[in-house]
């Protein structure tokens, strides 16, 4: 991207140096992660590579959020779940109503999610702090 200056010279424009977050404190990644596909999740993941955003006052993480399907597959839910926990993503943190990101998904429910969760807590030697109801 170019920008014009009034003697009609040509300079790059510059990224901004802050991160555009909501009132909530939500970024890009997480807006994307509420209902999008991977390939605009990695688009966010550019622009802003914090996934360990918590909003404020409900304390969801970008693992809360992506656990829905909002018009989305279980696999392609879990194609952007493992995506974001390759970067990083908080998995098993409580928000303010007391859910966790398994919690969330059990009872939508998004069994995949659950599954994968289980799976990548297990590898790290944990347990989950609510445990699926299956």
């Amino acid at each position: 991207e170019v920008a014009r200056t009034a003697t009609s010279k040509r300079k790059p424009r510059q990224r901004p140096s802050h991160r555009v977050r909501a009132q909530d404190g939500a970024n890009v990644v997480m807006a994307a992660a509420g209902g999008a596909r991977l390939k605009t999740l990695t688009y966010a993941y550019e622009l802003d590579p914090d996934v360990t955003v918590v909003t404020a006052p409900a304390l969801n993480t970008v693992m809360h959020v992506v656990v829905a399907l909002n018009g989305r597959t279980q696999p392609e839910v879990v194609e952007l779940m493992q995506f974001l926990v390759d970067r990083g993503a908080r998995l098993d943190e409580m928000n303010a109503a007391g859910r966790t990101p398994i919690a969330l998904a059990d009872g939508q429910p998004v069994d995949l999610a659950v599954d994968l969760l289980t799976k990548l807590l297990a590898e790290r030697g944990e347990k989950p702090k609510i445990p699926s109801r299956r």
